[in-house]
């Protein structure tokens, strides 16, 4: 499941969507994924590995409340596959340290 937000104000042309999602990758790490970027758009995509599930919950739910923060509103949760759907692929080449 990710979790999907937007955040548009028309008067600044600002229309943007921010997505958190937290799962295991091949290796058996626990990846928080988030994929950003203007509505309509693939965006950028950035991976965080973790050892444990808690800690990429963790990080997800701080990377969460800092964009609920910044003004972004929560449209619902999504499966990957209706995501994928809405903003495109995730690109895994495109991997942040």
């Amino acid at each position: 499941m990710a979790i999907y937000l937007t955040r548009t104000e028309p008067s600044q042309n600002m229309a943007r969507f921010w997505t958190v999602a937290v799962q295991r990758n091949l290796f058996g790490h626990y990846v928080a994924l988030r994929q950003w970027g203007r509505i309509g758009t693939h965006g950028q995509v950035c991976e965080e590995w973790f050892d444990e599930e808690r800690q990429a919950v963790h990080a997800a739910a701080g990377f969460l409340k800092a964009k609920l923060k910044r003004g972004y509103n929560p449209v619902g949760t999504v499966t990957l596959t209706e995501h994928r759907s809405k903003c495109g692929i995730w690109r895994h080449d495109q991997i942040c340290t």
